[in-house]
Parts: C-alpha cells; sequence; structure tokens
C-alpha cells in the first residue's frame, strides 16, 4: 500500500520527529547519567570503606607501634637495671679478687718470710756481752779468709761469716778509695779461741781483763759477724784508735755497710772499744745511726725483727 504524504505537513512531521529524537537522547542521557552517578555512588561508597577500613589499619599500627614502643622502653629499662648489676657484680667479683690476691700475696710473703728466718742463724742478732752464752759447740755455718792484704798481720789468717764478707769488702774497698786504709786485727774467734785470749788478759791485767775483754761463751767474735779494725800506722788496740781519721770515717759510713760500734763510751758492759765493729745488717745499723742509739739500747725483741733481713 502506498502512503499518500501530499496531505501531511512535512513541518509537523519533522518536528515531531526532532521531538521523538531529542526525548530519545534524553532517555538516553539520563539512563547514562543515572547509571553513572550509581557508579559515582558506589565508587565513593567502596572508596570510603577503603578509607575507614585504612585508618582502622591505621589504627592498629600506631596502637602496636604504642605497644612495641612502651615495650622497647620497659625492656630498655630493664636492661639498663641488668647492665648496672652486672657492673655492681664485676666491681665486687674484682674487689675479691683483688683482697683474694692480696691474702695470697701476704701468705706467700710469710711462708717466705718463714722460710728465709727458718734458713737464718737466730743467734746473729742475740745480744751477748754479759747477756746470752754460746756454747763450745757453736760455729758459724760457713766462714772465708780475708783477703791478707786487709789483715794487720798478713801471715794471720782472719775469717768471717760467708754472707758478711762482700759488707766487709766494700766497706773496706770504700774506705782505702778515700784515703783511709783500714787493717783487720781480730775476726771470727772460736770457743777455745776466745778463751785462750781471756787467760791471756787476765795472766797480764787480773780481774781488770774483764773490764775489756769477754768470757768465752760471751764474745761477739764467736758469732763471726765483728772485726776489730785500726789504721794501717796502729798496730795496738787502743783507745787513741777515736782520734785517727779512720775512726771518724768509719763513725760517719759503717752503717751504710752494715757494722755498728758495739761498744761506744758510756756502755754497760765493757770500756769504749772504738775498734770494735759487728755486722748487724744495713736496715738495723742504719736506724741505729738515724736515732743515735746502740746495739745494747735496743730490747731483744725489737731487734729481732732485723734477723729476716740481716742480709739484705
Amino acid at each position: 500500500m502506498k502512503i499518500d504524504w501530499s496531505g501531511v505537513n512535512k513541518k509537523n512531521v519533522l518536528r515531531g520527529s526532532i521531538a521523538g529524537l531529542v526525548a530519545i537522547l534524553l532517555a538516553v542521557g539520563f539512563a547514562y547519567a543515572w547509571s553513572g552517578y550509581r557508579a559515582l555512588v558506589y565508587e565513593n561508597q567502596v572508596t570510603r570503606e577503603g578509607v575507614e577500613a585504612l585508618q582502622v589499619s591505621l589504627k592498629e599500627a600506631r596502637d602496636k607501634l604504642a605497644n612495641a614502643r612502651a615495650e622497647n622502653a620497659h625492656l630498655t629499662g630493664q636492661n639498663e637495671d641488668l647492665s648496672t648489676s652486672l657492673r655492681s657484680e664485676q666491681q665486687k667479683t674484682g674487689e675479691l679478687q683483688y683482697s683474694i690476691q692480696q691474702q695470697i700475696n701476704q701468705i706467700s710473703g710469710t711462708v717466705g718470710v718463714l722460710d728465709k728466718l727458718s734458713k737464718t742463724d737466730s743467734e746473729l742478732l742475740a745480744k751477748y756481752s754479759k747477756v746470752y752464752f754460746l756454747n763450745e759447740n757453736y760455729a758459724p755455718p760457713s766462714v772465708l779468709n780475708i783477703d791478707s792484704k786487709y789483715s794487720s798481720d798478713p801471715k794471720k789468717t782472719q775469717q768471717i761469716l760467708v754472707q758478711v764478707l762482700p759488707f766487709l769488702n766494700r766497706m773496706l774497698q770504700d774506705a782505702s778509695a778515700q784515703g783511709m786504709e783500714l787493717k783487720v786485727v781480730s775476726a771470727y774467734r772460736s770457743f777455745a779461741d776466745q778463751a785462750a785470749v781471756k787467760t791471756g788478759y787476765k795472766i797480764t791485767y787480773g780481774s781488770g781483763a774483764n773490764r775489756f775483754s769477754a768470757d768465752q761463751g760471751y764474745s761477739e767474735h764467736q758469732l763471726g759477724t765483728t772485726v776489730d779494725l785500726l789504721n794501717a800506722s796502729s798496730t795496738v788496740l787502743t783507745t787513741k784508735f777515736e782520734s785517727t781519721s779512720a775512726y771518724k770515717w768509719l763513725n760517719e759510713n759503717a752503717y751504710k755497710y752494715g757494722f755498728v760500734l758495739s761498744y761506744p763510751k758510756n756502755n754497760s758492759y765493757y770500756i769504749f772499744e772504738p775498734w770494735h765493729w759487728r755486722f748487724v745488717g744495713v736496715a738495723l745499723a742504719t736506724d741505729l745511726h738515724n736515732q743515735g742509739k746502740y746495739f745494747y739500747e735496743m730490747s731483744q725483741r725489737d731487734i729481732d725483727n732485723y734477723l729476716v733481713k740481716i742480709f739484705d
């Protein structure tokens, strides 16, 4: 069938077509916009949920961080306490070790002293001269000959305790280097030798011999530590030796070598004997010299304290 468009108003038809097209376009645009809106709303919802989820995660992370910091601070405090305790214990341990070492050293020193004393003749610093007695069986453990060049009589053998000889040699050598030629008139004398000497003096001087000569058993010469000294120009033991430069030198220097004057002026035992010098060790001789005392003024107990270092 053929349509007749002759009676139709073409403008109206065009308008209607355009209006329909616009309506369609509007409908399509609305549908698209609505779809986009819904998508946007969905996206916003998803975004909010994501943000909320992130916020929750962030809060949890912050809480964990805060807890971790708190725990770390607690552990740090504990570590500091432990470090302090450790240092304190280390110090205590160090002090204990030092104390123990000191005790060990003290014990070792005591043992050493006792061992040294056990090997030292206890008679060497005893007071004789009418106080203590040496019997006829006593003799020094070992004596050596004094160089004959130091003897007042080169043909006569003079002996002295082996440990004392180096001190005597140094003293005589130093004296000689300073122009003092000291000679040994007498040194070690046995019990029998002393008896013979005393008998001779008694024959000559009678009871007066007791003023300058010891009986056998009471002589310091029997110890092997004592020498009678004179200068080279003298041959007889006399108090005139006091006026010589040799005596002055001895009085000022003998203590440095461990020798002391046994019987100074006004002593309670014998007459003044400037020639009679006994070895008592450098320590004791120095203390006696510095204090202006002589050997027999000290108590035996105080003297005995020097025995362990008599040959030092």
